[in-house]
């Protein structure tokens, strides 16, 4: 039986949340009876089951805990973790060795905190060193871009609002920077073209002509 959580919100219709790590959450209006509900997800039970399966093969970029000898992404390139008792926190990176420095190496959650710092701190520097980067590439498209913003997503690589504000998620800083490039050109086509229409396209296309491809790769992943 399709297991599933129920939040009932102010809203007209039933909608259906697919998530990886909280697995189905079903929206529904406040009024509507368990029955209503039921009937939609039996509705709509193999497309669920179809996106469920489809996380089994794909990439996880966060990890709920590290050990010795686990792999982990730095800008698309994989390294084994080696935890290294220590009086200073921090991460360094030695060929295909990442050391975790920590003084506390049996705390998970001082492990996480110390690794997600240092991915937060380079995404910072290197995430705005390719938009930067870009922009001037482009530079004769005058891109009327406010404000760039470098944070962690849920559900999105990154996001273009109306009054010109970009965020890019910085769990790019785990993937290939092709791919990274790639969220940062389709963001900075919503500049000019705020929704996905042919005439979007056409720009992305402009600018990057392997978009489909790089679109592909990206969906191997998620957070």
């Amino acid at each position: 039986m399709l297991e599933y959580r129920i939040v009932r919100t102010h809203r007209r219709t039933i909608g259906i949340i697919i998530s990886p790590t909280h697995g189905v959450t079903v929206r529904a209006p406040l009024r509507a009876s368990d029955k209503e509900i039921q009937q939609f997800v039996k509705i709509k039970t193999q497309w669920i089951k179809k996106h469920l399966e489809s996380f089994t093969k794909k990439t996880c970029l966060n990890k709920n805990s590290l050990k010795e000898g686990d792999k982990i992404l730095f800008r698309g390139q994989e390294y084994t973790v080696s935890l290294i008792p220590s009086t200073i926190n921090q991460v360094e990176l030695h060929d295909n060795i990442i050391g975790i420095k920590t003084s506390r190496p049996d705390d998970q959650k001082a492990i996480l905190r110390v690794l997600e710092r240092w991915y937060k701190i380079n995404a910072e520097i290197h995430l705005r060193k390719l938009f930067g980067m870009i922009i001037l590439k482009h530079s004769n498209r005058n891109f009327n871009l406010k404000e760039l913003h470098i944070r962690k997503m849920k559900r999105k690589w990154g996001s273009c609002s109306s009054s010109g504000r970009i965020t890019i998620n910085r769990e790019l800083i785990k993937l290939d920077d092709t791919l990274a490039e790639y969220v940062i050109t389709h963001e900075i086509c919503h500049l000019f073209k705020p929704n996905h229409s042919k005439e979007f396209y056409q720009l992305l296309g402009e600018l990057e002509p392997n978009w489909r491809e790089l679109i592909k790769k990206l969906s191997q992943y998620y957070n």
